[in-house]
């Protein structure tokens, strides 16, 4: 750790006032009759909502009354993790969805437009005051970069504290960048997208500003190349050399014991656009064309008790969220892969060209 770690902060007051008045526009523009209502998101912001709704109704006594409010209290973690299948059930009559910690997935407008229920997307943006001498510490940890990209990179939550350190570092000299994907602001990543994004990076080092390892960890896997993370709440800043080169190995080493399998579970993941993601198509054409055994499951959560409990000679293939390969790769009695290691396994693709390593480059 480059820096001081504070104690951690309560997730339920984090973003209560940020929430309040997200929720209070949206219910302020339903128009007509009593409406059935979920909210639905990340797990800090669904800790924070009863007191949210709670403060909603004293202090509008007529802006919730007509309307059925209920919490879904499973916590999604993306926008591609939206619980579709449930609210589209005849019996559900769900009229509004409000996803609360993220902003649409990309490619998704159009399919989002269709549904039978209104979708509203709250990202909830952090306001956190960045300090001088916190600052200048970010500053330190990346001096020896100063002929680089510095590409800084955030998860939805901290853009306006990414466009910050992106300006200061700028007009301290250094080469800034914050990348682009399509249908998404400056900067910001997805875990699951990070090979389109960034794989073609040279001469670069990132700043990741997030508080957790998701995208810190997918951008040093898939790049190669030296990553800070910056936790403003917490006001950590990390290295983040030693957890990519764990992750590495142990994807190497579920690979190798990958090998010995000859029969395959595709597991498809039910919610929202996860088998889009995920590549079901393509991984049963690949098995198909290589000639190998499979069975296609259908689950909603990816459980340690559902893939504990597959038939002992079945290799579990994620078609969903291709993270769940890497970041729960210590939760599963058995290796579990997803497409690019599938790949890696039947010899289209080499580990290296994957999972770079070398540093700056």
């Amino acid at each position: 750790m480059l820096a001081r770690e504070d104690e951690p902060q309560s997730h339920e007051s984090k973003y209560k006032v940020e929430l309040l008045r997200s929720l209070e526009r949206i219910f302020k523009s339903l128009e007509g009759e009593g409406k059935k209502i979920v909210i639905e998101g990340s797990e800090p912001f669904i800790y924070s909502l009863p007191d949210v709704i709670s403060s909603l109704r004293h202090r509008y006594q007529n802006l919730l009354k007509n309307h059925t409010i209920i919490i879904n209290k499973d916590p999604r973690f993306g926008a591609c993790d939206l619980d579709l299948e449930s609210y589209s059930l005849l019996h559900s009559n769900v009229d509004v969805v409000i996803h609360l910690g993220h902003n649409p997935f990309p490619n998704t407008f159009t399919s989002i437009r269709k549904l039978p229920f209104k979708v509203y997307f709250i990202p909830l943006i952090e306001r956190v005051e960045l300090d001088e001498g916190f600052i200048k510490l970010i500053e330190k940890a990346i001096s020896q970069f100063r002929d680089y990209n510095v590409n800084i990179v955030y998860s939805i939550q901290y853009r306006v504290v990414a466009e910050k350190i992106a300006s200061y570092l700028s007009k301290k000299g250094f080469i800034v960048d914050l990348p682009k994907i399509s249908g998404l602001p400056k900067g910001q990543i997805l875990g699951c997208m990070i090979p389109i994004m960034f794989n073609n990076e040279k001469d670069s080092v990132f700043i990741v500003v997030s508080s957790g390892i998701f995208h810190a960890l997918g951008i040093g896997l898939y790049t190669g190349k030296k990553v800070i993370k910056v936790d403003p709440f917490n006001m950590r800043i990390d290295d983040m050399e030693r957890v990519i080169k764990k992750y590495r190995a142990l994807i190497a080493w579920n690979l190798f014991r990958a090998e010995k399998y000859k029969k395959y579970a595709v597991v498809v993941v039910k919610d929202s656009h996860q088998p889009m993601i995920g590549g079901l198509k393509y991984i049963t054409k690949l098995l198909n064309i290589h000639g190998k055994d499979y069975i296609i499951y259908s689950v909603y959560r990816v459980s340690e008790d559902f893939i504990n409990n597959l038939p002992r000679d079945q290799l579990p293939i994620i078609a969903g969220c291709p993270r769940i390969a890497i970041d729960d790769i210590t939760r599963f009695n058995r290796p579990v892969i997803n497409l690019e290691q599938l790949q890696i396994l039947l010899g289209i693709r080499s580990f290296e060209e994957v999972y770079p390593v070398g540093g700056l480059r």
